[in-house]
């Protein structure tokens, strides 16, 4: 359900994806994989996208035109862990429930345009 017409930069966007240049991951999979904490972003051809690009790649995602293909993110069960953290002013315990993480921590997938049957599921 398209009612708004596309701003140019989200045709751009719409054609970058089209062309199969665009992921959705950490830019940096190796300092991931390390242990540092790293955010997903859009990529394109691997780079992060720029300045306001990744926002205009979100609100496409938001508006059903994209779909980011989590479900190709190999993952596996982590168990429940609980930590305690120590301040001046005591003693925190966290307890982090069992559930699934992906296997790669440095993970990046595709993103595809949206067919019309998963934009007419939302």
């Amino acid at each position: 359900m398209k009612t708004a017409k596309l701003a140019v930069r989200q045709q751009e966007a719409l054609e970058l994806v089209k062309q199969g240049r665009v992921q959705y991951g950490h830019e940096f999979p190796n300092m991931a994989r390390r242990g540092h904490t790293t955010y997903p972003v859009f990529l394109i051809d691997g780079n992060a996208a720029y300045n306001q690009q990744g926002r205009t790649f979100a609100s496409l995602e938001e508006r059903g035109l994209l779909v980011i293909r989590h479900d190709l993110v190999p993952r596996e069960p982590k168990p429940a862990t609980t930590r305690t953290s120590r301040t001046l002013t005591g003693e925190t315990t966290i307890t982090i429930p069992a559930h699934d993480a992906p296997v790669d921590p440095g993970w990046r997938t595709a993103v595809e345009l949206a067919t019309s049957t998963d934009s007419a599921e939302d």
